[in-house]
C-alpha cells in the first residue's frame, strides 16, 4: 500500500484537497488551526493511505503540531510527500518547502488557488519553480474533485516516492528568504493590495460597528416572527397542529386504545414535533455561521477581539471556539486543539458552554410560548436578553478564572489574516446538511427516548394503571426534586423534571415541557424567566462534558459541570430575590442592587490594586525585580 502525506501552511486548502480525494467531509475553515491532528483515510481505488497533517509554518518544532508533523514525515520515508501551497502566498508558503528540501525531504509541490491570481490579472509560471527547486510542480484546484483525482493518478503512475536524502547543513532564515524571493520573482507576477472597501469596513472605527450590525441582522432573520426563521416556524407549527388533529380523529374513529392515542398525540406530535419545527431556524443559524467561517470574517473577528480576550485570560484563537459554540458546544470543544497554550485551551473550554448552542433555541421559545401573556409580543427581546446574559456570564467567568487560577504570560497572537473570499455554497450546504442530520438523529434518538420515558412515567401509576398526570409515577419523582428549585423561583415540578432531563441534551427540555404542559397549562413570569436563565447557564449536555474530558481531562470536565451549575443557580437566585424585592418596593430593590454591586466590586479592587496573582511565576518575578530597583 502506498502512502501520500499532505503537508503545508494553514489556510492553503490541504483539508479541502483531502476531502476532494477521499469524499469525506472533514472540517474546513478559512482560518488557521482547523486541522488540529493528523487525519488519515484509505483510498480503495488507488490502494493509497492518504494523510492530512496539521497546518504548520516550519519544521523548527516551536509547537506541538510542528513536532508531530516532522516526526510523522521522518517515520514514513517512503511516502509521497505532497506539499500544498497557495499561489498568492508563495513567498510565505515556500519557506516550509525550502526547509523540507534542506532536511532531506523531496516533496511534490501542489500549487492551489492559481485561478485567483489569473482573475486579478496576474500570471504564474510553474515550470520556472520546477526548474529552480528541482522538484515536480503541479497546479491543482483543491475544490475540483476531477483535478485532484487526475493529479493523484498522474503522481502514482509517473512518479516514484523521492526517498529521504542525507540532511544538509541548515541555512538561516534570511538566506532561505533570499532564495525564495528569487524563485517567486521569476515565477509569479501578482500585485495584491487591500481594497478600499476592506480598508473602510475593517478599520478601527467601522469594524466593531459592522460586527454588531451583522449579529443584529442574523438575530432578526433567525428569531423574529417577521424574519425567515420565524415565518418558517409558524408555518411548520400550523402543519403539525393540522396533522395532530387529523391523527387524533383517525385514532378515535377506529376506537384505538386510550394509551395509544395519548402516546401518538403526546410523544410524536407534541414532544418531538415541538422541537422539529425549529429545524429551519437551526439551519438558518448554521448557514450564517458557516458563511462567516468561509469568507474569512471570523479571522478578522479574532484579531478585533484579541485585546478583549487577553484581558479575560483567553486569546484571539479562543474566538473560533466560542463562535462555533453558537452552533454546537460539542463541535466547538472538539476543534479547540488549535489553541497551542494548554492553559488558554482549558479556560476556553470552561467558558464555551456558557455560549448558547443551537439546541437552546427551541427551549427558549417553548418556555416563552408556555408563559402566555407574560412574553406575548416580546419573544425576540427576551431571546436577545438570554444571549446577552450568556455572553456576560462567560466573560465574568473568564475574568474569575484568570484572577483566581493565576495568569501565565500569554504569547502574542500571531496568525496570518486570510483574504476575504466568496463563500463556497457547496461546502456550506454539506456542512449544514451534516449538522441538520445530526440534529434530526438526536430527535429520533435521545429526544424520542426521553420523551417516551416521560410519557410512560406521567401516564401510569405504581400499579401500572393508565392514570391522570397528578397520580402518576413522574408526579412523585418530580415532587421529590422540586425543593431544589424553589429558592430560584421555580415551583412547578414539571419544569424541574424537564431541567434534570436536559442534562442528556438541551432539546429534551423543550420536548419534555411541551409534553407535560399539554392541555393549555401556562406559566407565570417568575418561574418562566428563572427557567430561561437556568437553561442558558447550567451544565452542558453529556456529549460536551465527555468531549471536555477528552481534551483536558476529568478534573476540567467536573469543574465545568460545577461552574455552570453554580453560575446558573446563583444568577437565578439573585434574579428571583431582586424580582421579589422590586415587586414590594422599587426603593428597596434599588438599595439591595447597590449593596450587592458594592460587595461584588470588593474582590475586583483587591485583585486590581493588591496584585493577587500568586500562581503566576512571571508576575512574582516582575514584582521582585521592581522591589530590587
Amino acid at each position: 500500500m502506498k502512502k501520500v502525506v499532505l503537508v503545508g501552511n494553514s489556510n492553503v486548502g490541504k483539508t479541502t484537497f483531502f476531502n476532494s480525494l477521499s469524499g469525506l467531509d472533514e472540517r474546513t475553515g478559512n482560518w488557521a488551526g482547523v486541522t488540529v491532528g493528523e487525519k488519515s483515510t484509505y483510498l480503495k481505488n488507488y490502494d493509497v493511505s492518504l494523510t492530512d497533517l496539521p497546518g504548520i509554518y516550519s519544521l523548527d518544532c516551536f509547537s506541538l503540531e510542528e513536532e508531530k508533523s516532522k516526526e510523522f514525515l521522518e517515520n514514513n520515508p517512503d511516502a509521497y510527500i505532497v506539499n500544498v501551497v497557495e499561489c498568492k502566498n508563495l513567498s510565505r508558503n515556500l519557506f516550509l518547502t525550502m526547509q523540507l528540501l534542506e532536511m532531506g525531504f523531496r516533496p511534490f509541490l501542489v500549487v492551489n488557488m492559481a485561478d485567483e491570481v489569473k482573475k486579478r490579472g496576474g500570471s504564474f509560471y510553474p515550470e520556472k519553480i520546477e526548474k529552480e527547486l528541482g522538484i515536480p510542480v503541479f497546479v491543482v484546484d483543491a475544490r475540483n474533485k476531477g483535478q485532484c483525482e487526475r493529479f493523484l493518478k498522474n503522481l502514482l503512475e509517473k512518479h516514484l516516492p523521492q526517498k529521504l536524502l542525507a540532511v544538509s547543513v541548515k541555512k538561516d532564515a534570511e538566506k532561505i528568504y533570499e532564495k525564495i524571493d528569487g524563485v517567486v520573482k521569476n515565477s509569479l507576477i501578482f500585485n495584491e493590495g487591500v481594497s478600499k472597501i476592506e480598508k473602510l469596513f475593517f478599520g478601527r472605527f467601522f469594524s466593531l460597528l459592522l460586527f454588531f450590525v451583522i449579529l443584529a441582522s442574523v438575530f432578526w432573520l433567525v428569531f423574529a416572527k417577521g424574519g425567515i426563521g420565524g415565518r418558517a416556524v409558524s408555518f411548520l407549527d400550523g402543519v403539525f397542529a393540522n396533522v395532530k388533529n387529523y391523527v387524533g380523529q383517525s385514532l378515535s374513529e377506529v376506537d384505538a386504545p386510550l394509551w395509544l392515542n395519548s402516546f401518538v398525540s403526546d410523544v410524536l406530535l407534541e414532544g418531538v414535533a415541538v422541537v422539529a419545527k425549529f429545524t429551519p431556524q437551526v439551519a438558518l443559524l448554521l448557514l450564517f455561521l458557516n458563511m462567516l467561517e468561509d469568507t474569512g470574517y471570523i479571522s478578522r473577528i479574532a484579531f478585533m477581539l484579541d485585546g478583549l480576550m487577553q484581558k479575560a485570560g483567553l486569546g484571539g484563537k479562543s474566538v473560533f471556539t466560542l463562535i462555533l459554540s453558537l452552533g454546537c458546544n460539542t463541535t466547538a470543544v472538539a476543534v479547540s486543539g488549535n489553541l497551542e497554550n494548554k492553559s488558554i485551551q482549558r479556560h476556553t473550554l470552561l467558558v464555551s458552554p456558557f455560549f448558547p448552542c443551537g439546541a437552546k433555541m427551541p427551549v427558549y421559545f417553548t418556555i416563552m410560548s408556555l408563559a402566555g401573556q407574560a412574553f406575548d409580543g416580546n419573544e425576540l427581546f427576551f431571546a436577545f436578553l438570554m444571549y446577552a446574559v450568556c455572553f456576560l456570564a462567560a466573560f465574568a467567568v473568564a475574568l474569575i478564572l484568570k484572577n483566581f487560577e493565576g495568569c501565565e504570560h500569554r504569547e502574542k497572537f500571531v496568525m496570518e489574516l486570510p483574504p476575504m473570499r466568496l463563500p463556497s455554497f457547496r461546502r456550506i450546504a454539506k456542512n449544514i446538511w451534516k449538522n441538520i442530520l445530526s440534529f434530526m438523529f438526536r430527535l429520533a434518538g435521545m429526544l424520542f427516548f426521553c420523551v417516551a420515558l416521560v410519557w410512560f412515567l406521567k401516564s401510569f401509576d405504581f400499579s401500572l394503571n393508565f392514570c391522570e398526570q397528578e397520580n402518576s409515577l413522574l408526579y412523585s419523582i418530580g415532587q421529590s426534586v422540586a425543593f431544589l428549585f424553589k429558592p430560584i423561583g421555580i415551583n412547578d415540578w414539571r419544569i424541574c423534571v424537564s431541567l434534570v432531563l436536559g442534562l442528556t441534551a438541551k432539546e429534551v427540555v423543550a420536548g419534555t415541557m411541551a409534553l407535560l404542559f399539554a392541555g393549555g397549562a401556562s406559566l407565570s413570569f417568575l418561574p418562566a424567566m428563572s427557567a430561561l436563565i437556568f437553561v442558558s447557564l447550567y451544565t452542558p449536555c453529556f456529549a460536551t462534558i465527555a468531549m471536555i474530558k477528552k481534551q483536558c481531562g476529568t478534573k476540567t470536565a467536573l469543574l465545568s459541570v460545577f461552574i455552570n451549575t453554580f453560575a446558573a443557580y446563583a444568577v437565578c437566585f439573585l434574579f428571583c430575590t431582586f424580582y421579589k424585592l422590586f415587586s414590594v418596593s422599587a426603593v428597596l430593590g434599588f438599595a439591595a442592587s447597590a449593596f450587592c454591586l458594592f460587595v461584588a466590586l470588593i474582590p475586583v479592587f483587591v485583585v486590581k490594586y493588591k496584585g493577587k496573582c500568586f500562581k503566576c511565576a512571571g508576575c512574582v518575578n516582575e514584582r521582585t525585580e521592581k522591589l530590587r530597583r
